[in-house]
């Protein structure tokens, strides 16, 4: 679309909220930016994930070295529970100096549904009660898996 092209008909035909577009773009325009189409699209990954960015705590590389230990700590037998997630994740944004809120101070643990919604855009992750390791598993801790978990 040209910048000749009216906000009613644009949004019409890509099925947005004329109001929407309305606000989108007056909001680009204070701010300095105009748009702008180079042809190149970014391989990236987004750093937000949503229009509420800016209350979102951690970014994407963020969020994704936080599956990343959920994953290693479930492959080497020590599952956590939703609580210890909570535990975790408030530890990490604390680590990181993230603006969370207040709520997670006095809890010292992240919202139920922060992690709900965490796990929503981590389909990977799977909630389980971390059961008792069983005997055929527990023989497959050796030297070496030992060492390699500490």
């Amino acid at each position: 679309m040209g910048n000749k092209t009216p906000i009613r008909y644009a949004a019409l035909r890509f099925g947005i909220k004329k109001i929407t577009l309305y606000d989108r773009l007056k909001k680009k325009r204070s701010n300095g930016e105009y748009l702008s189409d180079s042809g190149n699209e970014s391989n990236s990954e987004p750093e937000r994930y949503s229009k509420y960015g800016s209350r979102q705590v951690f970014s994407v590389q963020e969020e994704n070295q936080l599956e990343d230990y959920l994953k290693v700590s479930y492959n080497i037998n020590y599952g956590l529970t939703f609580r210890s997630c909570r535990t975790l994740s408030f530890e990490f944004a604390n680590e990181l100096k993230k603006k969370y809120p207040s709520s997670w101070d006095t809890n010292r643990m992240t919202g139920k549904e922060w992690m709900r919604l965490f796990m929503r855009r981590r389909p990977e992750l799977a909630y389980r009660k971390p059961e008792n390791t069983s005997l055929a598993r527990a023989i497959v801790f050796n030297r070496h898996n030992v060492d390699q978990f500490f």
